[in-house]
């Protein structure tokens, strides 16, 4: 099920059934950050183009289909030429479906120069979203102003079990930014900020604390949250911001060596010696029991070995070897690995992984997806396809961490 998208640059569009809502969307832009003084022979740098961040509340439910901006609808295929993307990848969320009322993201990444003029012109520019059901009915639609605004959501997350949201914001600018009005999944938050903390510095981070239950009574363990900051100086832009609610779980994580096997059943001593360290979460390949000559599988280890003996799993479930149906016991995966330095180059592996991350979230919608990283300049064109992305760092031709 791949989605079909699109992107131009037009003042108005029409639907097959009827013209547009003028409902304001929000809607942020950010180019792709790297270091340019690391030279990658054969890269260029990411100047075209970058990130598209959109949020807006849901006109009617069901899962999302096509996506048309700008009167275009963009072919998500595989196989097509690469001078013909107007986007590498655009992702909807929910990806389990749109409700009504309720907020809902769109992120794309192109390296068309076009998004950087309408970012310049101030243009508008308009979304639909249709049902992938039944292509007449409009989930979302509306226009939007595409912002460069100083600061930046930089994540949003529950904390102290889920009493508590965090949301972390940095200030790239060169004076302070007030507070005006600050929206977190369709819910006025303003009052709920700390005096002390409405006002974000220039070059600083700032972190807001607000109640959980602001947002409802229910868990917001693999839910969609938007959030929309409004600023009283005039000339800093819209911050707009939007991502997945996930479990609170930090990990002390290893990628041990193929031959070590340090499961229980497996390799009892070279477990046992793991944890005596302090580790509690394992990577695991998909091919577990053929290169550690055990019947025992991955699936084994996330079903029952690891919840049995408390420990987390962060299975591979690249090239489709672990089907995600097998998985029947969530409480010790750690999350879904899906790719490990596919951003060598921007090309059909973007639009691979994006297909398998949306079989991942409707699979195990309360499971966040992971994927490894090794280009610094074309690092940024893959971020975002997961809900989390790796960058490995080099030492002394090493690789002792990643920073995410």
């Amino acid at each position: 099920m791949l989605l079909t998208f699109a992107i131009l640059f037009a003042a108005r569009v029409f639907s097959s059934a009827e013209e547009v809502s003028d409902s304001l969307l929000s809607a942020s832009f950010r180019k792709d950050a790297y270091l340019s003084q690391y030279i990658e022979f054969g890269v260029p740098e990411p100047v075209d183009g970058g990130r598209l961040h959109i949020i807006g509340t849901a006109l009617a439910s069901g899962s999302p289909g096509s996506v048309t901006l700008n009167g275009t609808v963009l072919n998500m295929n595989t196989g097509l030429p690469v001078s013909s993307w107007a986007a590498d990848w655009v992702r909807v969320e929910p990806a389990t479906g749109l409700i009504e009322g309720k907020p809902f993201w769109i992120s794309l990444h192109s390296r068309l120069p076009a998004w950087d003029n309408a970012l310049t012109s101030g243009s508008l520019s308009t979304l639909i979203v249709t049902s992938m059901n039944d292509a007449s009915i409009i989930l979302a639609s509306g226009s939007f102003q595409i912002e460069a605004a100083p600061v930046r959501v930089m994540w949003v997350t529950t904390a102290r079990s889920g009493v508590d949201v965090h949301l972390f914001l940095k200030n790239f600018g060169h004076s302070a930014a007030t507070v005006s009005k600050a929206i977190l999944c369709g819910v006025d938050i303003t009052s709920s900020l700390l005096a002390s903390v409405r006002i974000v510095p220039a070059n600083q981070m700032e972190v807001w604390v607000v109640p959980a239950s602001l947002l409802g009574d229910s868990s917001l363990s693999g839910s969609v949250w938007t959030l929309s900051v409004q600023w009283i100086e005039s000339g800093i832009g819209e911050t707009v911001g939007g991502g997945v609610f996930w479990r609170e779980l930090f990990p002390i994580e290893t990628w041990p060596h193929g031959s070590d096997c340090p499961f229980p059943g497996v390799n009892d001593t070279a477990y046992a010696l793991h944890r005596s360290h302090g580790i509690d979460t394992f990577f695991t390949e998909y091919t577990l029991d053929s290169s550690c000559k055990t019947n025992i599988t991955s699936v084994d280890l996330v079903n029952t070995i690891a919840p049995e003996a408390g420990f987390f799993v962060f299975p591979s479930f690249e090239n489709g070897g672990t089907p995600f149906n097998k998985i029947k016991n969530e409480t010790a995966l750690a999350g879904i690995f899906l790719a490990d330095e596919d951003d060598t180059v921007v090309d059909d592996k973007a639009r691979v992984l994006l297909a398998r991350v949306l079989e991942a979230r409707l699979a195990l919608p309360s499971q966040p997806t992971y994927a490894g990283g090794a280009s610094n300049r074309y690092t940024g064109a893959y971020a975002g396809i997961t809900d989390i992305k790796g960058m490995d760092a080099y030492i002394g031709a090493c690789a002792p961490h990643y920073a995410l």
